[in-house]
């Protein structure tokens, strides 16, 4: 009987040391999955922080763009087509220069001194006072455009996103 005994007494040890060890471990999976999900929360509502303002930049730009079918240069507009954009002095009713393009035009900007033309796949900038251009790279998926400051500022509707572009044409 003695042996029966101590068999019982080492398997009751046994299955409260396993009970032991099956508690720490929930314990510990439970105190883990709060903190991550604490954690998870937190960068949610950091993300959730941060693309309110963008959207909200991405929604003012894309609507003043989006009703900018005619560019105003002074007394100038660009009257944007296929492969071309068109100058118009509109005090005289007279057409300033047809710019030719390689590309199509869907979106007009300038400052006075610089005109650019977007396509989806290009973007050309025209100097307005030698009238060079110069074909912009790294401008890939920009519709809307603008200028401020000597920066050229375009939003990519795919990718849900307004770039920055430099006069060294650079992101």
């Amino acid at each position: 009987m003695e042996a029966v005994e101590e068999i019982r007494y080492m398997w009751m040890s046994i299955n409260d040391y396993l009970n032991k060890l099956e508690l720490d471990i929930l314990n510990d999976l439970v105190s883990k999955h709060s903190k991550l999900k604490l954690d998870m929360a937190t960068l949610v509502q950091q993300i959730e922080q941060r693309t309110s303002p963008i959207s909200q930049m991405q929604s003012k730009f894309i609507k003043m763009t989006q009703y900018a079918t005619e560019l105003q240069i002074n007394n100038t507009v660009a009257f944007k087509s296929l492969n071309q954009t068109t100058l118009v002095d509109i005090k005289k009713n007279k057409i300033i220069q047809t710019i030719k393009l390689s590309h199509n035009c869907y979106g007009v900007a300038s400052d006075g001194e610089t005109l650019v033309i977007s396509e989806d796949r290009k973007c050309t900038r025209v100097n307005l006072h030698d009238k060079s251009h110069t074909i912009l790279s790294g401008m890939d998926g920009v519709f809307h455009i603008s200028l401020f400051q000597g920066n050229i500022y375009g939003a990519i509707p795919e990718e849900n996103k307004v770039c920055c572009f430099d006069n060294d044409d650079s992101v």
